[in-house]
């Protein structure tokens, strides 16, 4: 019960923790119910698991090339480089055409606008922007 209400109440305050293992664990689920369609081997079984466990978390977190080397790090399978460099790619593609913007952008605008406006916190431009650096020019 806890995995499951622990996500919702992280995401709804507006924290980014439970995303990362629900993104893989629901990843390796997809895996395997497609995995389940081809009839595979018990290898190929494993492959197309850890595919859609690449790929789902691509889709979240929009940076392909981390997550495929973080499965295939967490898996020490580094026969399989190319399929999850695949997958990821594929998933980043299929992501970027729903969303422009990965679930932590969004979080980290949703933040940002909720930040009082105030110098020193975000940048405001004023008349020294137009100056050049010293020795530089």
């Amino acid at each position: 019960m806890g995995r499951l209400l622990g996500p919702l109440l992280t995401g709804s305050a507006g924290g980014a923790g439970g995303i990362f293992g629900p993104s893989l664990a629901s990843g390796a689920a997809i895996g395997g119910w497609i995995a389940q369609w081809f009839e595979p081997s018990r290898g190929e079984f494993n492959v197309l698991v850890l595919c859609g466990m690449t790929a789902f978390l691509t889709g979240t977190s929009r940076s392909p090339f981390t997550c495929a080397i973080l499965v295939l790090e967490m898996t020490d399978r580094h026969s399989i480089i190319l399929q999850l460099m695949y997958a990821a790619m594929v998933a980043y593609l299929i992501s970027q055409t729903i969303d422009k913007r990965s679930y932590y952008e969004r979080m980290k605008k949703r933040l940002l606008d909720t930040l009082p406006e105030w110098k020193g916190w975000r940048h405001t431009p004023d008349e020294t922007d137009d100056q050049s650096v010293p020795g530089l020019g």
